[in-house]
């Protein structure tokens, strides 16, 4: 009975100690100051180097974090409000989370990500098991600020995420939302999950300010920002996603371009690796609009095989910009070409489709139109294999011209299998065209063929003419009946031999041309054979050739061992060269300089020369010597002639010896020389019998010396003089001579002349600008 007692006041004992600790346990998560003691022995223990403003809250309402810091890398505040209690059976139960005003130090993130990590789990070890069989979180906000990372700088970035459930296995459900601004761009995204659904749009914009500096070296310049739209769906086994781009201003060099429309269109097998993917784009510029449409499938983990490729482009050009880069020619823009290409197929055989259409000039009167410029071709992209043709054809009342050409090779080695053929040919029917810029008749069906082929290490071609033609009511006759060429791409050497006729009102001429030359080395490898026969030539304005025809030109050797000569019924001409020392010799009979040079003739003059001539000239010491013979001279009806002279050079030193004009009743012989700017000239006569016996000038005497520059001169006559006999009346005969050294000095515009002759004679001139 008495231990019975004593049970009761243990057990009444017990329930009292309970209930004593459960009094002392709410009072304590009801004390502030208990819950922060609590709080920061567990701070300091386990995170020493975290500083923070203030503590506040309890595990009822909320425990929050004001102002914390770790060692100036990572700032912000913090608030977590969860429901503790729920731990017992599995569930993290969060109602409330926020981490804002978050800071990061750019150093210490990176430093972070690029430590080595731990080391792996041992096979042996299973991984630890968690208890938490269930998540739920009713609210997320994260905010950071001010992050830089390299050249990329986020302003601000705010998260939200609301009601997050997950069941740990495979449901997983919440709604977020993610704002940034930053310099690369301004985004604001929203979505849902609700796995294995899932859903999100974005509205975004690209900011110019970053992009420009990394174009702009490229004149590639963006005008405004780039605002753009995405939006997408999927599950676990396919993404579907839609990108619109709208409207903004770009410019490339000198063109204007409003990109009116981007907009592509995705559909991918998250499982599989399927892709289906489609494009829109369209723009406007000056030059031309652009519309382009494409469609793509593949499998990503085998593009090669499953590649399959649709695209069309249409490029329409602007009359405006086009008008205006043919301002200064003689050609008008009828219509504006439009350009169709387009590129389907897939990774062995990619087929490309080009046709520029609608262009249409005219110059000259004439229409031009392009009836079809097509260029077609095969590519194997793997292989590298590619083949191409091109046919056009453009027609007008005048001509016809035909383009075809074909090319294969692989671009892997380009220069070895690179083979190309080429043919066209300008067509003109009988035919006449008359308008009142031009008048054209074609007599007979004439044509111009040009042929070429090779590849990278050679090209072979040829070139044929066939013309009867009149213009403006002249003949205009052009046959090449033979022009052959070969050069080689690898040692830049140029074969050619043509074979050239040419018959018209302007010229006739007719000759054949072989040529051999390195390019690369043109003065050493020169090699050549010309034989050219002129029988008619207009005259080309105050310059006619005419009385010197026929004239056959003949030349062969190279620039270093040049041979040539011009012969003609009028003159003989030899000329020889090595670059170094040019030699000469000409012979001519009788030329009427009158009919040559048409002026004289209009002028009533008579002018005629015969002449033998020889020399050479030394580049490299600037030296010349020219032995020259006047053998007949005609001056209206005065004929003189020359003894053989000589004409010398020595660098900037001139020399003329033994100059003697021999007319009917008279000699006169010329010496003269120029040593730098220096200049001496002496002139000797016996005598000068004037017509009809009305006198004689005798002992003719003139000597003078001085300077020449290109700013002026100045010339001292030293000693001028002659006498005069057989003059009626007997007074005029005496001895004339200057009285003192004659003058004559100009510089600029400004000329003096002083002449004393003494009583005979007497000049005196200045002129000032």
């Amino acid at each position: 009975m008495r231990a019975l007692k004593y049970f009761s006041y243990l057990l009444w004992f017990i329930l009292f100690l309970i209930l004593f600790a459960v009094g002392a346990l709410f009072f304590a998560l009801n004390n502030q100051k208990t819950i922060d003691f609590a709080l920061q022995n567990s701070l300091n223990k386990f995170f020493p180097d975290l500083k923070y403003e203030k503590l506040s809250g309890d595990i009822f309402s909320g425990i929050g974090i004001k102002g914390f810091n770790y060692k100036d890398k990572v700032k912000g505040d913090i608030y977590l409000k969860a429901d503790f209690s729920a731990l017992k059976d599995g569930e993290l139960k969060i109602e409330d989370v926020n981490l804002t005003s978050l800071w990061i130090d750019e150093k210490f993130l990176k430093e972070l990500l690029n430590a080595p990590s731990k080391k792996k789990q041992s096979s042996e070890e299973k991984p630890a098991e968690i208890p938490i069989k269930k998540i739920d979180i009713k609210n997320i906000n994260l905010s950071l600020r001010d992050f830089t990372w390299d050249q990329y700088r986020v302003d601000n970035l705010f998260i939200n995420v609301k009601n997050l459930k997950y069941d740990m296995k495979e449901k997983l459900s919440c709604v977020f939302s993610i704002k940034e601004d930053g310099n690369v761009a301004s985004l604001h995204l929203l979505g849902r999950v609700d796995l294995p659904k899932y859903r999100f749009s974005m509205d975004g914009v690209v900011k110019k300010s970053f992009v420009n500096p990394f174009i702009e070296k490229n004149e590639v310049l963006l005008k405004d920002d780039v605002k753009l739209f995405l939006k997408g769906e999927g599950d676990f086994d396919d993404l579907i996603t839609s990108l619109n781009v709208k409207p903004f201003n770009m410019s490339v060099k000198d063109i204007d371009i409003l990109s009116k429309k981007i907009a592509t269109d995705l559909k991918f097998g998250l499982k599989s690796h399927d892709a289906d993917v489609k494009l829109y784009s369209f723009a406007n510029s000056n030059i031309a609009d652009l519309d382009l449409k494409a469609d793509a499938k593949l499998n990503i983990d085998d593009i090669n095989n499953t590649l399959n490729l649709n695209s069309f482009a249409k490029v329409v050009s602007k009359k405006l910009y086009l008008k205006d880069l043919l301002k200064d020619s003689n050609i008008t823009l009828l219509s504006a070409p439009t350009l169709d290409i387009s590129l389907s197929g897939e990774m062995k055989k990619f087929v490309l489709k080009s046709n520029i259409d609608n262009l249409a000039l005219k110059t000259k009167g004439i229409d031009i139109k392009s009836k079809r410029f097509l260029l077609s071709g095969n590519m194997n992209a793997l292989a590298g294999d590619f083949d191409a043709d091109v046919d056009s054809f453009i027609f007008s009342k005048l001509a016809d011209l035909s383009l075809r050409g074909k090319a294969l090779g692989n671009i892997n080695d380009i220069n070895n299998t690179l083979k190309f053929d080429l043919k066209s040919i300008l067509k003109a029917q009988k035919n006449r065209i008359k308008n009142k810029d031009i008048d054209i008749i074609v007599l007979r069906d004439s044509f111009l063929k040009f042929n070429a082929a090779g590849d990278l290490k050679e090209i072979k071609g040829d070139i044929k003419s066939f013309a009867r033609a009149k213009i403006d009511g002249k003949k205009a006759n052009l046959d090449i009946k033979r022009s052959n060429f070969y050069y080689s791409l690898l040692s830049n050497r140029l074969k050619s031999d043509a074979k050239i006729d040419i018959d018209s009102y302007f010229a006739k001429l007719n000759g054949d041309l072989k040529v051999d030359v390195d390019i690369d080395d043109l003065n050493n490898s020169l090699n050549h054979r010309l034989n050219l026969k002129i029988t008619k030539v207009m005259p080309i304005k105050d310059l006619n050739l005419a009385p010197l025809l026929p004239l056959k030109v003949v030349s062969k050797g190279g620039l270093k061992s040049l041979k040539a000569s011009l012969h003609s019924p009028k003159l003989k001409l030899f000329v020889k060269s090595d670059l170094n020392r040019f030699d000469y010799r000409l012979k001519s009979k009788d030329i009427n300089i009158s009919k040559i040079y048409t002026p004289f003739l209009k002028e009533g003059k008579n002018m005629g020369v015969r002449l033998n001539s020889s020399g050479f000239y030394i580049v490299s010491k600037k030296t010349a010597n020219i032995k020259g013979e006047i053998e007949n001279f005609i001056l209206d009806k005065e004929r003189f002639h020359t003894k053989p002279f000589l004409f010398r050079m020595k660098g900037e030193d001139l020399f003329l010896d033994n100059l003697k004009v021999i007319g009917k009743d008279f000699w006169v012989s010329l010496k003269g020389s120029k040593r730098g700017e220096n200049v001496k000239a002496s002139l000797f006569s016996p005598g000068i019998s004037l017509p009809e016996g009305k006198g004689k000038i005798k002992d003719i005497t003139l000597k003078a010396q001085g300077f020449v520059n290109k700013d002026g001169g100045e010339i001292k006559i030293k000693k001028a003089g002659f006498s005069l006999i057989d003059f009626k009346p007997k007074e005029m005969n005496r001895v004339v001579s200057l009285k003192r050294d004659g003058i004559i000095q100009w510089k600029g515009e400004d000329a003096k002349i002083d002449l004393d002759f003494g009583e005979i004679l007497k000049f005196s001139a200045l002129k000032k600008g």
